[in-house]
């Protein structure tokens, strides 16, 4: 009984393989120590945020007593801005700031978690032969081979005021009807600069019609700032970095920033202190008139059909990110982007288990999702089982005990050996 015992345990230990590498998940309280290692990347949002400041500088001959009627004549008939010109009207420059909002760029890229730090347990000692190979792209984050997702970029634009044909075209309707204007808001100088515009109309060679174009609109420019005034505008990118916490709201309003006019900088909010990196941050807790993100959280999503991965799991790990869409919103609630997004920290951590000898993978550099998956196991042969037979003969030659027909059946052989030998002495010696 006990030689049948033994040899079905040795049997087993030969045809059964083992089971495949184990990946544990290293602790916020524990460090790798030496042992091979790779870290999961979460996602972080790249602002690109261009900062407009305006130099408004009053004209030499500016007049400080326009009253809102003349003003509401002037902006018609010259193309005055009412509010640039209170800004300007007792004669000092006027600085302000603003956000060019159509040139905000928002890109996605890869940072480390390093809460999902996992390394090859070194106590599973699951074969004598052991290749692990991983390959890492930025940071330490696992990859195999490279790949890039970048948001939609809008073109930076600056839009300026330049009403110029608009005036224009009033001037000409107004053409033999200045008794609709006051004297008081008649500017020679700008009248006479408008009527230039006129001998465009029967100009038929394009490029003279551009020159004549371009210099009549730098003569009236010129007149303008003198009279009014004129605006010098300076453009400065702001950069920085927002990155989601695992605990952040999906479906829900997130102030980010709001723009100080009197200074001309960002100021975050004081809520996101630990997850905004920029230069020289300043954070304040009033989100009023605030940048807002709203992350729309897709109805479909493919964590829920994923089991997640736990402690107890020992399995490969990759990312199962949420997928979501990304809104921007200015102050006043007008959409500026609306993007599709993968957010790894927001989404689950999935695994594979590892029971076979090979196991080949890809994973995106950006999110961590598994792209790429394979798994080899060997099967047992017939030559593999056959070769199994000469170990289990000698393992049973080496715990079988003999019968006493047995033991008088190798006596007797060992005689006939013995009678043999002798014979063949004999022969050799008769030659």
């Amino acid at each position: 009984m006990k030689i049948k015992l033994l040899l079905t345990a040795i049997v087993l230990f030969v045809l059964i393989p083992a089971n495949g590498q184990e990946y544990k998940h290293a602790s916020s309280t524990s460090k790798i120590n030496g042992d091979q290692a790779y870290i999961l990347p979460k996602a972080a949002f790249s602002f690109e945020v261009l900062l407009v400041k305006t130099t408004l500088i009053p004209g030499d001959s500016i007049n400080p007593k326009w009253n809102p009627n003349e003003l509401s004549i002037l902006k018609r008939k010259y193309g005055v801005d009412e509010k640039k010109y209170e800004k300007v009207k007792d004669k000092k420059p006027s600085v302000g700031y603003d956000i060019a909002e159509d040139s905000l760029k928002v890109s996605v890229k890869a940072m480390p978690d390093y809460d999902k730090i996992y390394y090859v347990n070194p106590k599973a000692k699951w074969n004598k032969n052991q290749v692990v190979s991983f390959t890492y792209g930025t940071d330490g984050i696992l990859t195999e081979g490279e790949s890039s997702i970048e948001n939609k970029t809008f073109d930076i634009v600056v839009k300026g005021l330049s009403g110029l044909s608009a005036i224009v075209g009033a001037f000409k309707d107004a053409n033999g009807k200045s008794t609709e204007y006051k004297i008081s808001t008649n500017i020679e100088s700008l009248d006479n600069a408008l009527k230039k515009f006129t001998k465009l109309e029967g100009q038929i060679n394009y490029d003279i019609y551009k020159d004549l174009k371009a210099r009549y609109e730098k003569e009236y420019s010129a007149i303008f700032a003198e009279k009014f005034y004129k605006e010098k505008k300076e453009i400065k990118v702001i950069k920085f970095i927002y990155i989601p916490s695992s605990a952040t709201s999906v479906n829900a309003m997130i102030p980010i920033f709001k723009l100080d006019k009197t200074k001309g900088n960002l100021v975050f909010n004081n809520a996101l202190v630990n997850q905004i990196i920029a230069k020289e941050a300043v954070f304040d807790s009033n989100t009023g008139m605030s940048y807002n993100l709203y992350i729309e959280k897709v109805r479909e999503q493919q964590s829920d059909y994923y089991t997640p991965r736990s402690d107890n799991n020992t399995g490969f790990a990759y990312n199962i990110p949420l997928s979501a869409y990304l809104k921007i919103i200015s102050p006043e609630a007008e959409i500026l982007s609306y993007e599709s997004v993968k957010i790894p920290q927001l989404g689950i951590v999935g695994f594979t288990n590892t029971r076979k000898e090979k196991l080949s993978f890809q994973l995106d550099p950006l999110t961590g999702e598994l792209k790429k998956l394979s798994i080899e196991g060997k099967a047992i042969l017939t030559d593999q089982v056959g070769s199994v037979s000469p170990l289990v003969s000698d393992i049973i030659s080496n715990v079988k005990v003999d019968s006493e027909a047995t033991k008088l059946e190798k006596e007797v052989k060992q005689l006939e050996n013995e009678v043999k030998k002798r014979n063949l002495l004999k022969e050799l010696e008769a030659q």
